[in-house]
């Protein structure tokens, strides 16, 4: 399991470069304290990792959420917030239809309630999106 989390680690840090890039902002903070530093923390521990296990576990999001009743869960949060703005950046044409495969899956996931599923092939090299 240590070589996916890596690797959707690397994953998720190439998505953060590519907002930083569409919001005209300092790209070196996707690799900073700000973005692999902050998603660090995150991945080791705490409440987001613990939905993450839930879910993993095949709990659905509503389920998982019921379980954690009361806990603040700013991951996710920042996921519903992404699936409004998603189709508004692809709409003004600043982002493509099938980049951000990554988000794109935890928005499946968080917002639209389906079970887990990564498309590995989309987020490693898959049509040479990263």
């Amino acid at each position: 399991m240590h070589n996916l989390a890596a690797g959707l680690f690397g994953a998720a840090t190439t998505e953060i470069d590519r907002l930083l890039q569409i919001a005209g902002l300092d790209r070196s903070f996707a690799c900073g304290l700000p973005g692999a530093g902050d998603m660090y923390v995150t991945c080791v521990g705490g409440r987001t990792i613990r939905l993450g296990t839930l879910l993993g576990k095949g709990h659905s999001y509503r389920e998982a959420r019921e379980i954690m009743a009361g806990e603040t869960l700013e991951g996710a949060q920042i996921v519903t917030v992404m699936s409004q703005a998603l189709p508004r950046l692809v709409q003004q044409g600043m982002l493509g239809a099938d980049e951000l495969p990554f988000m794109r899956a935890l928005i499946a996931i968080v917002v639209h309630g389906k079970a887990v599923h990564l498309p590995l092939e989309e987020f490693f090299g898959g049509a040479g999106r990263l």
